[in-house]
């Protein structure tokens, strides 16, 4: 599932804002996000970092 943060990465790295980019969000419960888009390696054009991958908060259960 796509949440709007990964959206808003994914967007700023296929615009050429960012070559890549790394983001988590966390908080006293735990990780709600972890998500990596973009170059592994700037410049080289190696394989995306990876897709974003929504995690669960224990707190909410989203």
């Amino acid at each position: 599932m796509k949440t709007g943060l990964d959206t808003i990465l994914d967007s700023a790295v296929d615009n050429g804002d960012v070559p890549g980019v790394v983001a988590m969000v966390v908080d006293h419960d735990g990780v709600l996000y972890e998500g990596a888009f973009g170059e592994r390696s700037f410049g080289t054009g190696a394989d995306a970092v990876g897709r974003a991958r929504p995690t669960r908060s224990r707190r909410s259960g989203r």
